[in-house]
């Protein structure tokens, strides 16, 4: 804190942290830092200065604190002028209207200047920009304060979509930048116009100039020059394709880490309109990756993302599917399925920290400061229902219920936003500010272990009325997990070692409700971290693994071991799956427990997987250290039309021998198919080393060569691709008049009616439309739009 708390800014940017605000903020501070002043106009500036030297934006500028009001107060006392960045939602933050009050403390007013970034200036403007106090005396002589109307000085950003804010910010930053340097704003516009005048008229000189000695020189020249130009034209487009390339190894590693749209965004923007120009055939391949269009797998497929500010802290779904919640700690946003953001809940202040959860599908539970909230999503409404102090945890207990602790309380609110009751658990157990290990709930309870760190007791609880039917004063020197499943509670307890050095661990499962004991048995395997029942079977993750026991009778039946700790246990239609903080994806099948690896979503992930959430019947995702959730949403299989009988003599192309001479680099021992196209100008074939070649038939000449581990079954020329297609065991390829790769899909059988005849992943051959390139560019900006990628993405990976 303390390196910037001398250093002084040029301005101030204020603004609230919601999307469009921020991306006007980050725009408009590049710009102003980038400014230069014309040097026509510099010999008016009395302190020499010609460019705004740094500008403070929190998101740049703001260092850890636990005081978080320290660093923006000594950025405003060190700035020039504040730079109000005003929309609807400005004048809602009570932190922007003390930015300005702050200000204001140690700056004249007119050190203030206005950006209307969106809305009308009655609804955008706060008040307090609106009006001066003017010192008045009557007539008697008695001085007294009144309201003077001002109109403060502004500038315009606004625009309908992103490309026309960009638009009007050139003219905004001119506007400021002339209130900054005291310099008359069609004076500085002018200037800038009279320095892009002369630089076009320098440029148009040196062309001049080139002409006329171009003009001079012989005839032989031209051809020395027209040489130069062909050999920089072929080094350009070797250039323009290795930028290519590398955008498609980008785009591919975004997919991996859940993000579509940035993919389609970055393959894009290299490749032209109109494919005559020329276009990279494995930019292009990785387009129809990245907008699924032939996507076919049983495994689950990327859908939106949404993007917070900061890493993500917590999440949740509803139960519908139709709304995601995501916690980075200062605030909350709520999202539809879409990826369209409904809804930001302002962060915290001071030591209270942004908590939240959905209730039932149409609420939300949320803290604001000391207050407990609701918020009904379809009615925009967000009413106060509790003083709650610090909230320590909030729990979903069912469809339309939610537990809020606070070390003292469970307080139990419905999807209407209504608190059912409340058990007083200071009262029931003797001491305050008691710590949940853990809470499960189902069959109508829930169950949680509460400790304040010497003793542990165990709370069940019906989950409609909030009747306590059991409290169990355990004896376990560890944390207690605790799991309800089939109308038992499963719990575990820890003894610390004794003399053997061992600790003792007993897992106990008791009817609900009552009490019963169904079993209670000693766990050799080392201290329970967590408990999940599922399908008749117990996963207890220990020191040693995976333990897997018989839900009825405790007996144990093996135990995995797993790669690094488990981290999450997610129940999907009675096959559990467990993450690991490794990335590695475990699933069961009853009693077995096997590594899934990357069988469960699309794609290579490049992304380490840090937590999932399984919630009507999608995955929603969090990558390590990632500031978004990414959906999957379950497996796709190709659509098309009918199921129709494909053409088996097109699949299988005529057996071919040929001799491969060692000397041209290939070794004939390698070989394990070769067939010829069905057209016999080609001979394609699969070799051992992972390569798949095409040769031509009459000279055996290599024409193309592919890295894939392939057996290759024919080569036809399609009239409705009008290209080759390469069929292999699994999957078919589109091949462009280059037979380069340009897409992928499933075994294509014929052709029907200028469709393909195309087999999805259960072996059904459908009729398909072929989607040419200017269909797919068309596809992919109107699955665009105006979407621009967030600075930090274009940064991260080079895109403009």
């Amino acid at each position: 804190m303390d390196e910037l708390k001398n250093t002084h800014y040029d301005a101030f940017i204020s603004y609230r942290h919601s999307e469009l605000d921020s991306f006007v903020a980050e725009n408009l501070h590049r710009r102003l830092e980038n400014f230069k002043l014309p040097k026509s106009v510099r010999s008016k500036i009395k302190d020499g200065k010609t460019s705004i030297e740094r500008v403070f934006r929190d998101v740049d500028e703001l260092p850890l604190s636990d005081n978080l009001s320290e660093p923006i107060t000594n950025a405003l006392a060190n700035s020039d002028y504040l730079i109000t960045l005003c929309t609807p939602r400005y004048p809602q933050s009570r932190w922007c209207l003390k930015e300005i009050e702050t200000f204001l403390q140690t700056h004249p007013r007119d050190h203030i200047l206005v950006v209307l970034a969106e809305g009308e200036p009655v609804d955008s403007f706060p008040e307090l920009l609106t009006y001066e106090q003017i010192e008045v005396k009557d007539e008697n002589g008695n001085v007294h304060f009144e309201r003077k109307a001002i109109e403060p000085l502004a500038a315009d950003t606004r625009g309908e979509n992103k490309k026309e804010i960009l638009k009007a910010m050139d003219i905004a930053v001119i506007k400021l930048c002339a209130a900054m340097f005291g310099l008359n704003y069609d004076d500085l516009k002018q200037r800038h116009r009279e320095q892009k005048m002369r630089r076009m008229m320098t440029v148009f000189g040196i062309i001049g100039a080139f002409m006329f000695c171009f003009a001079a020189v012989v005839t032989g020249m031209l051809i020395k020059i027209s040489r130069q130009n062909s050999i920089i034209s072929s080094q350009y487009s070797q250039l323009s394709d290795k930028y290519a390339d590398t955008i498609a190894d980008k785009a591919e590693d975004l997919l991996g880490h859940g993000r579509r749209k940035d993919a389609v965004y970055a393959l894009r923007s290299v490749l032209p309109d109109d494919p005559s120009v020329g276009y990279n055939a494995n930019a292009l391949c990785m387009l129809y990756k990245a907008m699924g269009i032939y996507e076919d797998s049983n495994a689950y497929s990327l859908g939106a993302t949404y993007d917070m500010g900061s890493e993500v802290y917590d999440y949740c779904v509803s139960d519908n599917g139709r709304y995601i919640l995501i916690n980075d700690l200062y605030s909350l946003r709520l999202f539809d399925i879409s990826g369209e953001l409904i809804r930001e809940f302002p962060g915290e202040s001071n030591n209270f920290f942004a908590e939240g959860i959905i209730c039932g599908n149409n609420g939300v539970v949320h803290t604001c400061e000391d207050e407990l909230r609701f918020y009904f999503i379809d009615e925009d409404r967000d009413v106060t229902i509790a003083e709650s102090g610090e909230i320590y945890y909030l729990y979903e207990v069912g469809p339309d219920t939610v537990i809020v602790y606070n070390g003292n309380e469970l307080i139990a609110v419905s999807g209407s936003g209504d608190i059912i009751y409340t058990i007083d658990t200071s009262e029931l157990f003797g001491c305050d500010d008691l710590a949940m290990d853990d809470l499960s709930s189902g069959d109508g309870y829930f169950a949680c272990s509460l400790t304040d760190y010497s003793d542990r007791y165990l709370l069940i609880a019906d989950i409609t009325s909030g009747e306590v039917t059991d409290v169990i004063d355990v004896a376990s020197d560890y944390n207690v997990s605790v799991c309800i499943s089939d109308e038992y509670l499963y719990y575990s307890l820890t003894e610390s070692a004794d003399g053997s050095g061992l600790d003792k661990v007993t897992l106990h499962a008791i009817r609900l409700p009552g009490g019963r004991e169904l079993f209670s048995v000693k766990i050799d395997r080392g201290i329970i971290n967590d408990l999940w029942v599922s399908g008749g079977y117990i996963y207890a993750y220990t020191g040693s693994g995976l333990t897997i026991l018989e839900a009825r009778t405790g007996k144990e039946i093996t135990t995995y071991g797993v790669d690094g700790e488990i981290q999450y246990g997610i129940d999907v239609s009675d096959q559990m799956i467990f993450l690991c903080d490794t990335g590695t994806i475990y699933g069961t099948l009853g009693d077995m427990c096997y590594e899934m690896g990357s069988s469960l979503f699309i794609g290579d992930h490049t992304g380490r997987i840090s937590r999932m959430i399984f919630k009507n019947i999608s995955y929603y995702v969090q990558f390590e250290r990632a500031d978004y959730i990414c959906a999957y949403h379950p497996a796709v299989t190709l659509d098309g039309d009918g199921i129709i009988d494909p053409d088996f003599d097109d699949l299988y192309g005529e057996d071919a021998t040929f001799d491969l001479q060692e000397d041209d680099g290939f070794d004939s021992l390698l070989l394990d198919q070769a067939v010829y196209s069905h057209d016999g100008k080609y001979i394609v074939a699969s070799f051992s080393n992972h390569t798949v070649r095409i040769f031509d038939a009459d000279t055996y000449e290599c024409v193309s060569s592919y890295d894939m581990d392939e057996y290759v079954v024919s080569l036809k020329y399609s009239d409705v691709t009008e290209s080759y297609i390469l069929n292999c065991e699994d999957m078919s390829f589109v091949l462009n008049e280059d037979l380069d790769i340009i897409c992928e899909m499933g075994i294509t059988g014929g052709e029907d009616d200028g469709r393909l005849i195309v087999s999805n992943r259960f072996g059904e051959f459908r009729s398909v439309e072929w989607v040419d390139y200017e269909k797919l560019m068309a596809m992919a900006d109107e699955y665009l739009g105006d979407y621009v990628p967030r600075e930090s993405i274009r940064e991260k990976y080079g895109l403009q």
